[in-house]
């Protein structure tokens, strides 16, 4: 018979404690969402709390936010839809999120990993913001006017090319 410490495996210390992504909670958070998108949308609102706003081209901007993280859907932060089609986005992208065909990419929100061009992990607590004077936050005079999903993409346009 093996001795009591011959079970023990230090391994396991690794994600002992690591948060255990729920599908179904998060679907429910998005097709959350998505239904008070859709009755700002409704009432004839032009935007909502920076995840949506109406062009000036009569077009839609959509920028879903979880967990202080964007949501990729088709592969980009924000989505543009013809406003007279929006309603029908709304109810087809629901449908995906109820099927669970958007699991990896609420996860990903969920997890703050839906960043295009990186993956890495925020420290809890941070917000992810630039210090750096010259970061289009402080330069843009336009940047209080962008949705949430524009100003993600041009905060990781400009540290692209800061890297690059």
């Amino acid at each position: 018979m093996a001795d009591f410490t011959d079970l023990i495996d230090d391994d396991l210390e690794d994600g002992f404690d690591a948060p255990v992504y729920k599908p179904e909670k998060h679907r429910k958070r998005m097709v959350s969402l998505i239904k008070k998108v859709r009755e700002q949308h409704g009432k004839g609102q032009t935007r909502g709390k920076l995840m949506w706003r109406v062009g000036n081209n009569d077009a839609i901007s959509f920028s879903p936010v979880l967990s202080g993280s964007p949501v990729m859907i088709a592969g980009k932060t924000t989505n543009y839809v013809p406003a007279e089609r929006f309603g029908d986005f709304l109810d087809k992208l629901e449908k995906a999120v109820t099927e669970g065909k958007l699991d990896d990419e609420i996860q990903d929100a969920v997890e703050g990993d839906a960043t295009p061009q990186s993956n890495a992990k925020r420290a809890r607590g941070t917000t992810g913001a630039s210090k750096d004077p010259n970061h289009p936050k402080f330069t843009d005079p336009n940047w209080s006017t962008y949705s949430s999903g524009e100003r993600i993409k041009r905060g990781l346009a400009y540290k692209a090319e800061q890297e690059g």
